[in-house]
């Protein structure tokens, strides 16, 4: 599954991801928090975007594997953002999934 920070990024991945065959995408921005649940049993999940130091605290492991980039040279909030595959939720990712909500 993919972690998004925000609804733009769960946007973009929702709408071309599919093509590519990635997998769920999540996030915990508002109200998506609570379309979509982590499986009970997932071990592994890709953070997108600006969450890498929570997501640091709440997984045994997380590796930045790439950054976000627009390929324009756009300077958004999303623009060279950490891409990390993280691993071992502590607790599980349904104990931890609700600290990934956020308003902002």
């Amino acid at each position: 599954m993919i972690i998004t920070s925000n609804y733009g990024e769960a946007g973009a991945l929702d709408r071309f991801g599919p093509a590519a065959g990635l997998p769920p995408i999540l996030s915990g921005h508002v109200a998506l928090a609570d379309q979509s649940r982590p499986p009970p049993t997932a071990t592994v999940a890709v953070v997108v975007g600006g969450q890498l130091d929570q997501a640091v605290t709440l997984f045994e492991s997380c590796t930045v594997v790439g950054v976000l980039d627009n390929g324009m040279d756009v300077d958004n909030q999303e623009q060279n953002q950490p891409i990390a595959l993280c691993r071992n939720p502590i607790g599980g990712l349904p104990a931890i999934w609700p600290l990934f909500r956020h308003l902002d």
